[in-house]
């Protein structure tokens, strides 16, 4: 598998994953950030996190793809993918069980949903928004899409059950 290219900007303090920055963050601010634009009633804070983890993942795993084109089938992009998802600290993913047209991704481990529990405890509703939007950014990318040519909802959150969240992907 090919390894993720890291590099740090020293004089500019920041790090770049493939070729793009990426902040880690710990679970009070993710969970303090979600819950604040889940509580506006101004915007729709479930469709900011999804789109804009969306456009994130699609762009950033398009460029990933074409700097590693040792990574030519989707199985093995969505491994590398796997990888990234772990070491950016976001939980475990498992694309096993999706293809170009659509099947369901698990997150055994999701970062937002345990942080959530340790915050605030359980939830009644699901809420891996981010982690539906980045799955939707890197299948498109993983099979050569557009941005836009997945729909990820989750149907089992790990903040409610506390048995790991699904996602069900379907083709728009």
């Amino acid at each position: 598998m090919a390894d993720l290219l890291i590099d740090w900007k020293k004089a500019e303090n920041v790090r770049l994953v493939e070729g793009k920055p990426l902040v880690f963050h710990c679970h009070h601010y993710n969970c303090h950030l979600q819950k604040t634009i889940e509580d506006s009633r101004i915007v729709d804070g479930k469709g900011i996190q999804l789109t804009a983890a969306r456009e994130v993942a699609f762009e950033h795993f398009t460029k990933a793809f074409a700097n590693h084109s040792e990574l030519k089938e989707p199985k093995e992009r969505l491994a590398f993918a796997e990888n990234f998802f772990r070491l950016a600290g976001f939980g475990l993913v498992d694309f096993s069980k999706v293809s170009k047209n659509g099947g369901f991704v698990t997150c055994p481990s999701s970062h937002y949903a345990k942080g959530w529990v340790v915050k605030w405890g359980k939830r009644k509703t699901p809420m891996c928004f981010f982690n539906a939007g980045w799955i939707a950014g890197v299948l498109a990318a993983a099979y050569d899409g557009q941005r836009f040519t997945y729909d990820v909802q989750e149907t089992m959150c790990e903040a409610v059950t506390g048995k790991g969240c699904t996602f069900q992907v379907g083709v728009r």
